[in-house]
């Protein structure tokens, strides 16, 4: 099956399609999050709605795979700018290197307050 590209072997073709899949499936996770907590709560979105929804572990998972998953789509969105459009590779390492050190810095920031998360303090 040809899919308009050769194959996968290259770290630049599979950041690619990578990304077109990743897009696909956030679309779909933010419209069950959307639908989720803007329909099923009422339409009012208190600290309560988001304890309540907190306190299962399945909304956590879907939480941090959501913040995963957006985190690496959007950082991969600005790698392949960088790859494309900076021909210097003193820079082009210095904001990869940025690009992975705020990745990780945010997904350990944002898991930890998901998984952390206590409505009864």
């Amino acid at each position: 099956m040809n899919l308009g590209f050769r194959s996968l072997k290259s770290g630049g073709e599979f950041s690619w399609f990578f990304q077109r899949l990743s897009g696909i499936i956030l679309v779909v996770i933010l419209l069950l999050h959307f639908f989720t907590l803007h329909f099923t709560a009422g339409g009012k979105i208190t600290f309560d709605v988001i304890a309540s929804r907190l306190a299962q572990p399945f909304w956590k998972t879907f939480d941090i795979v959501f913040l995963a998953l957006a985190l690496w789509h959007g950082l991969n969105g600005i790698r392949l700018l960088c790859d494309d459009y900076l021909n210097n590779w003193k820079w082009r390492t210095l904001i990869l290197i940025s690009l992975y050190t705020i990745g990780i810095i945010f997904f350990t920031f944002g898991s930890l307050t998901i998984i952390s998360f206590r409505p009864n303090i």
